[in-house]
């Protein structure tokens, strides 16, 4: 019996919307001043972040995501998106990096430098699919969960560097945040504490 299989992909318009386009990362880095973050992302699997929150200064910080914009969505559908790096040290997650590629969603990472001492929010989610199998006899739609983390928030010291860890068990999405240990040839990850999004104007 014939099938035809469609997939359409679920591409998070939403998210994207309410992020901004994406800036190539910025080669200046002063560590004094400044941290570093890895962002990973990957079609269905976006992750957010909004960095240098300036409350008092009435700074509600610069939104950035990797993975859900159309852009990203689209380069990884067809498998041409490519990491961007600015020195961070390769971890374990990089080096395997591949392993999280999935139909149609390559995985991939940029990374940025952010203002130290001021706080970040991030938050990861996961876009289910809409499958439709048809034949004469049939016509099924399969849908996918969706889920969202919780929004954290952490607070990046000055030549430091980090790196947003994805998690979803089941139906439920979370996020993590890790620095990066380099220690001569060798990276690990600590993971550091995290608290409620920083929203300004509440």
């Amino acid at each position: 019996m014939k099938r035809l299989w469609t997939v359409t992909i679920g591409v998070t318009l939403a998210m994207s919307m309410a992020a901004s386009a994406w800036a190539e990362p910025a080669a200046d880095y002063n560590p004094a001043e400044q941290a570093r973050i890895r962002l990973f992302g990957q079609n269905q699997k976006p992750t957010i972040m909004t960095s240098g929150i300036d409350c008092e200064q009435g700074k509600k910080g610069d939104k950035i995501n990797v993975g859900g914009g159309l852009g990203d969505a689209f380069g990884s559908f067809i498998g041409s998106a490519k990491n961007k790096s600015i020195g961070i040290p390769e971890t374990e997650t990089t080096r395997h990096l591949s392993e999280q590629n999935g139909i149609l969603s390559k995985a991939m990472y940029k990374e940025f430098v952010i203002p130290a001492n001021k706080p970040v929010n991030v938050q990861a989610a996961y876009i289910g699919l809409t499958t439709t199998a048809t034949s004469v006899q049939e016509k099924t739609i399969a849908y996918e969960g969706s889920c969202h983390s919780d929004t954290v928030s952490f607070v990046p010291q000055a030549g430091h560097d980090y790196e947003v860890i994805s998690l979803k068990q089941g139906s439920n999405c979370g996020v993590a945040v890790a620095e990066v240990i380099s220690a001569g040839s060798s990276t690990s990850l600590q993971l550091v504490p995290t608290n409620k999004p920083v929203v300004c104007g509440r």
